[in-house]
């Protein structure tokens, strides 16, 4: 039979290891921290339509009357047979109404 030898293991490795023993037995210890991501403006539920089509048409009259609405279609009611239209404010759009 093979005598096993075992092979040293990667700095990788042994930085992972090493943070994992110092994080369970040495509570001072703290993780960097995360980057908290900033929320948009909410959305705004504008109607609820049986077809897609009178969605999309709800959405075109949005866009073409302001242009600094963010819009969007979703599938909504039971077995997703329903399409609401959603809009907010856009950050980008408002901007460069206010500038011009």
């Amino acid at each position: 039979m093979a005598k096993f030898t075992p092979k040293e293991p990667s700095e990788k490795l042994k930085k992972v290891l090493k943070k994992r023993y110092d994080t369970i037995h040495d509570p001072v210890i703290e993780e960097e921290p995360k980057e908290k991501v900033k929320q948009g403006k909410p959305w705004t539920k504008v109607g609820t339509y049986s077809s897609y089509e009178a969605a999309s048409k709800s959405r075109d009259s949005i866009i073409k009357k302001s242009s600094e609405f963010d819009t969007k279609i979703k599938r909504c009611g039971p077995k997703q047979t329903k399409f609401k239209v959603l809009k907010r404010k856009s950050k980008e759009l408002a901007k460069k109404a206010k500038e011009q």
